[in-house]
């Protein structure tokens, strides 16, 4: 299955989903339609889940998205990925690159952390 997206405004964030075959071209075109969707709707904190992406994400796509994350940030976003636990072997590494470029990112495995991340009651 392609990879698809599903992006959902929320009162106090964004809410995405993405699910199927990882598609490193296509996590970049979602990246800026999620940054797209924040400014139309002056929203800072974004939750992706991404538990529907099929297989583990290979180191050198996540480094690379992590820093097309930061580069493409335009407003101060605050941003939780919550994944299986297969799918990122080392969450920490994309919060890292990301982070010593400037984004506010954290990889969890753990829905109740990923909504405390984000400061959010839990949904």
């Amino acid at each position: 299955m392609p990879q698809h997206i599903q992006i959902e405004p929320k009162d106090e964030y964004l809410h995405v989903e993405v699910s199927g075959a990882f598609d490193s071209a296509n996590a970049k075109e979602f990246i800026r339609q999620i940054f797209d969707a924040c400014c139309q709707r002056v929203l800072s904190k974004i939750f992706v889940d991404i538990r529907k992406v099929e297989g583990p994400i290979p180191t050198m796509d996540r480094f690379e998205l992590a820093s097309f994350f930061a580069a493409e940030h335009a407003a101060p976003v605050r941003m939780v990925v919550l994944e299986s636990g297969e799918q990122v072997p080392d969450d920490k590494f994309f919060a890292t690159v990301a982070g010593n470029r400037g984004a506010l990112v954290k990889v969890v495995s753990d829905l109740e952390e990923a909504w405390e991340c984000l400061e959010l009651k839990k949904r």
